[in-house]
């Protein structure tokens, strides 16, 4: 499990660094930016299955703000991971990947459900490298406007206001 964290890293490393992304702890990347509250952290999580996901991975977006999160001034951005911020300001990359609609939902004019894909892990080097270039190419095409979207600090203290309202 350690080596599959270890070659997710070293594959996704080349990718991700040019656009701010560094490598840290939690299996996942970051890119912290100062702004107005605090600071904003986009982080791109590799996760690994178990049980019936075993031998698989998917990577996740997700976002954190040191201000505006669940526990503010608890997690430094530096730290921050997969489950510092709030449920709705994260997705799974493959969710963003558009699916073809079938025949079928064609003539209904039913849009297809997005799927929540996994990749297999592998023990071949070649064949994991290939597995995270493909989840490398839909974290560089779907995170930036993802990010763009629901990255902001905006969003981030919108949906701590929401959260707080319902307490």
């Amino acid at each position: 499990r350690n080596e599959t964290l270890a070659a997710l890293v070293a594959v996704a490393r080349p990718a991700l660094e040019p656009l701010g992304y560094l490598a840290g702890s939690h299996r996942g990347f970051r890119r912290i930016q100062a702004v107005a509250h605090g600071s904003l952290v986009h982080i791109v999580h590799f996760q690994v299955g178990i049980k019936w996901l075993a031998g698989k991975f998917i990577a996740n977006l997700v976002v954190y703000h040191s201000e505006f999160c669940p526990h503010p001034g608890t997690v430094a951005p530096e730290a921050a991971s997969f489950g510092d911020g709030f449920l709705a300001l994260w997705t799974r990359v493959a969710k963003l990947e558009p699916v073809r609609p079938s025949m079928i939902e064609k003539l209904l004019r039913r849009t297809p459900e997005t799927e929540d894909r996994w990749w297999p892990q592998s023990d071949k080097p070649a064949e994991m490298a290939a597995a995270v270039r493909e989840v490398g190419a839909l974290v560089l095409k779907h995170a930036p406007p993802w990010f763009e979207t629901h990255g902001t600090e905006d969003a981030c203290r919108q949906e701590f206001e929401r959260v707080r309202a319902r307490r």
